[in-house]
């Protein structure tokens, strides 16, 4: 461990972090936006008691209050998201201590890095919606055409940083979030809402929650669309093309294509001990971005239809000891082929022997079924069991392409530069074919209370799969009420990382190739945790970590042939600390802030590239007057290094400052709010990809994001 660099600088951060602590405090009740009662009640409450109404069920299954969850966690609600004037779901995840969120070259999906794990895939954090996990087979994460999520059908949304496995198996390395719909409770009555915004961006809601002869309904429908921020970029991928093959195809210097549009569904209802729920999302018109190979494509789109629906029956009084749950769930993934293709290159572009382009138009259409079983057992003094089994069955059914390179789908010779686009489906040189996985699961856990101080939690989880064979993951979780005032935390968790399929069966791509034999990564993280309320109205977080992957899945160049091949090789270290402070200095004024370092190494040797060592969130919320409200916010990222190979000059940092004013009428039926973003204008940026095998680095100047941008919001409740 670098302790000079901890000592120091750390030490200065964090009196920086404490110097400024004048931001934000979130309302921590699951209270919705349509009640002015509820949140006059939470600015009524002192910090001591909203810390004890903060609750979280993701640790264990159970609710329990975040400061004594066996786990390092953080809860946003409804509430909190139209405090923040939040209109998509990357905005929200932005203010969780530790996580930051970038974005990919192609089509601006987010990347979700937490502790210093970073990848363009981004498959180490584990998304549930309602529980239920939204993974890709293909990618091992939201998939190729995610689109961003709107969140006002969001009741609550739950995070855990840190390994999740023994509890939610696959992919829950980093961390796990858990993103909860509303119900007919959240809801109760109806709400319709737009946000207009600069780059031409709308979100347009309608929301409805009945009670009606003992069955319990809500609906949420919500409609958006954007241009996009599209920052200016001077050169691309084929810029470096050009100059090497004396060309003129680049389309730089033009704007990236960042328009999206789509709309989501869902639907829920209950009756007794039963419950059923539906989603739907559309995603349509996404722009590429960047393009798929780092050259500018204002062609190419993407669209994606996304379906889950469960049905879960809940019995919290099965019999004396015994809470019982069982759920049947369904999830389907249908990207659709787009009216035209995605160009890696444009007209005359790569090597200038492709003259409408070098393009192709991938399709792999996937759906999952789960069905679990779970109980919490009280018969045993001192001690709550919980044991659970389950079986998931992934098919990824259909898989399309057509392309104008590669290797002939049929004879698997290469296709002539400039040959016109052939299919690849159900051919025998697909670059991928149709695939299967099934997955077997037993867990158990026990919380036991030795003490009224004192709580252990304990659990382990085995899973079986059909491709890559079994893993053991345990947790331990020791939680010690060390005085009125302090709570301490030791935990350790193990987890891992499955292969995606194009990881393991990608195996005609020229270029990138996929390896049967491939193990699941593996991570084993220790953590100290302390919660100290030094005062009602303030507390204080410090959470202390350090983590071993290994087993990195990662593409080695091949020794006897062109390309790269999927390898389980090297490991990846890294520790940090997260501080966060929450503040009340005035009824009407709560406070936030969080302050989060890491530092991370490959192979012992190169520094984790991307992920920011420094990252600051400080936010307020001041109702100034009565009915309208004051809220400010701001972001400062630091420290991101580059990769070994890449010797440009280091990623600049940034700070962004946001405020908004929110207004609601005396009739409590309207509310209104408007603001600006990056009030100070200032440039930010995403780091590009390094250099690729040819040594040309496609975006030199990094993915510029959005400049200052302005929003007005209305909503009416009946």
């Amino acid at each position: 461990m670098d302790y000079y660099l901890f000592n120091n600088t750390i030490k200065i951060k964090i009196a920086i972090v404490l110097l400024c602590q004048c931001l934000s405090f979130p309302s921590l009740l699951a209270a919705t936006g349509n009640n002015e009662n509820d949140l006059a009640y939470l600015r009524s409450l002192s910090l001591e008691e909203l810390m004890n109404i903060e609750v979280v069920s993701i640790a264990t299954g159970q609710q329990q209050t975040t400061s004594e969850a066996p786990a390092t966690a953080s809860v946003i609600t409804a509430t909190d998201i139209q405090a923040m004037n939040a209109v998509d779901l990357d905005e929200v995840l932005a203010t969780i201590p530790g996580l930051h969120v970038s974005h990919h070259h192609l089509t601006g999906n987010p990347i979700y890095t937490m502790r210093g794990l970073y990848s363009l895939n981004n498959p180490h954090v584990l998304i549930l919606i309602d529980g239920m996990p939204i993974t890709t087979l293909m990618d091992g994460n939201r998939g190729r055409a995610w689109g961003g999520m709107p969140v006002q059908a969001i009741s609550r949304i739950e995070v855990i940083r840190g390994p999740g496995s023994a509890l939610y198996g696959a992919d829950a390395v980093a961390g796990v979030i858990n993103i909860q719909t509303k119900t007919a409770s959240d809801i109760d009555g109806t709400e319709v809402g737009t946000h207009l915004g600069s780059y031409d961006t709308q979100y347009t809601w309608l929301q409805h929650g009945a009670k009606w002869q003992g069955y319990q309904l809500a609906f949420s429908l919500e409609y958006f669309h954007s241009d996009g921020y599209g920052g200016l970029l001077q050169e691309d991928m084929q810029s470096a093309l050009d100059r090497k093959f004396g060309l003129a195809a680049s389309l730089a210097p033009a704007k990236m294509n960042l328009q999206k549009r789509g709309y989501d569904l869902r639907l829920n209802l209950e009756h007794g001990l039963w419950q059923w729920r539906m989603g739907y999302q559309d995603r349509s018109d996404l722009g590429a971005g960047i393009g798929m190979a780092q050259a500018l494509d204002n062609i190419g789109s993407y669209t994606d239809q996304r379906f889950n629906t469960d049905l879960t029956y809940h019995d919290p009084d099965l019999s004396e000891h015994w809470d019982v749950t069982a759920q049947l769930s369904f999830y389907q993934n249908s990207p659709l082929q787009s009216e035209g293709f995605q160009y890696l290159y444009p007209a005359g572009g790569y090597n200038g022997k492709y003259p409408d382009g070098y393009f192709s138009s991938p399709v792999f259409k996937e759906r999952h079924f789960r069905l679990e079983l779970s109980g919490f057992y009280s018969g045993i003094k001192d001690h709550v069991l919980r044991v659970g089994t389950g079986y998931t069955f992934g098919d990824m059914y259909q898989v399309e392409q057509m392309a104008n390179f590669g290797p002939d789908p049929i004879t698997g010779a290469s296709l002539p530069p400039g040959s016109a686009p052939v299919s690849f489906t159900d051919q025998p040189f697909a670059p991928m074919p149709e695939a299967q996985r099934k997955n077997s699961y037993l867990f158990v856990q026990d919380t036991w209370k030795p003490h009224n101080d004192w709580e252990i939690t304990t659990g382990l989880r085995y899973d079986n799969y059909s491709d890559f064979g079994s893993t053991l993951n345990p947790r331990l979780a020791v939680v010690w009420k060390t005085s009125a005032k302090l709570t301490s935390k030791l935990l350790y968790g193990s987890a891992f990382r499955a292969p995606a399929f194009n990881e393991l069966y990608n195996i005609h791509n020229p270029m990138m190739q996929g390896n049967a034999e491939l193990k699941p990564e593996k991570m084993q993280t220790w953590e100290l945790g302390w919660a100290y309320l030094s005062h009602e109205n303030l507390h204080f977080g410090l959470n202390l970590f350090h983590y071993t992957l290994k087993d990195k899945i990662r593409y080695l160049a091949n020794i006897n042939k062109n390309g790269f091949t999927a390898q389980n090789r090297g490991e990846h270290r890294g520790y940090g600390a997260e501080l966060e402070v929450r503040w009340q200095p005035l009824q009407a004024l709560n406070v936030i802030g969080n302050y989060a370092y890491q530092h991370s190494k490959l192979d012992q040797i190169h520094e984790g590239a991307y992920a920011p060592q420094h990252k600051v969130y400080l936010r307020f919320d001041w109702n100034i007057i009565k009915r309208w409200t004051l809220h400010g916010q701001l972001h400062w990222v630091a420290s991101r290094q580059r990769n070994p190979a890449d010797q440009r000059h280091d990623i600049a940092d940034y700070t962004t400052i946001d405020l908004g004013l929110r207004y609601s009428a005396p009739n409590k039926k309207w509310k209104f709010s408007a603001g600006v973003r990056n009030l100070l204008n200032q440039e930010a940026s995403d780091p590009s990809p390094g250099p690729n095998a040819m040594g040309i680095v496609g975006i030199p100047e990094d993915i510029p994001l959005a400049d200052r941008n302005y929003f007005v919001e209305a909503r009416y409740y009946f």
